[in-house]
């Protein structure tokens, strides 16, 4: 079964937000390509790059690269979500424009914030919520602005999501 419940319908959510979704992963390709197939991701994930398709993988930034090269976008204009300190170091050290921290994996809040985090939630399942009240103008400087009224969601559509 996939990692939390919902996971489909949350990748659904920021594709239909006009986000890239894409997996940045150590496992193996055969591995990753099983689990897209069999909880059924394939219709919502744009990109993904697997560990034995890098030379040096994450905390470095390599993975994080490439992935960014292969969906002609820039790793400044990309969200990360992991919940490890190879995670959050991988962002941090290629330079993603935010990188949220969720705590459903081995990292804890310190760990992972200072491990490169800018933020930190539960889960991935509270991602949804934290862009309904944010509005991202330019993310290469993450600034985050909370709008008075949160009726819409500006994003640059060109943002790449792990999850």
């Amino acid at each position: 079964s996939p990692l939390f419940e919902n996971l489909k319908d949350i990748m659904q959510y920021f594709k239909n937000a006009g986000l890239l979704v894409a997996i940045c992963t150590s496992d193996d390709r055969t591995g990753t390509d099983a689990c897209i197939r069999n909880w059924d991701l394939a219709d919502v994930i744009d990109y993904s790059i697997c560990g034995n398709e890098v030379n040096l993988g994450k905390p470095h930034a390599e993975p994080l690269t490439v992935l960014c090269q292969r969906a002609r976008c820039s790793v400044e204009n990309c969200i990360v979500v992991g919940d490890t300190t190879s995670d959050t170091g991988m962002a941090r050290n290629a330079g993603a424009g935010l990188c949220i921290g969720v705590l459903t994996g081995s990292g804890t809040r310190h760990q992972l914030l200072s491990g490169g985090a800018d933020l930190i939630l539960p889960g991935v399942n509270n991602i949804p919520q934290l862009l309904e009240v944010m509005t991202v103008r330019d993310i290469t400087t993450t600034e985050i602005e909370v709008p008075e009224e949160s009726s819409s969601t500006e994003i640059p559509p060109k943002i790449s999501v792990r999850v």
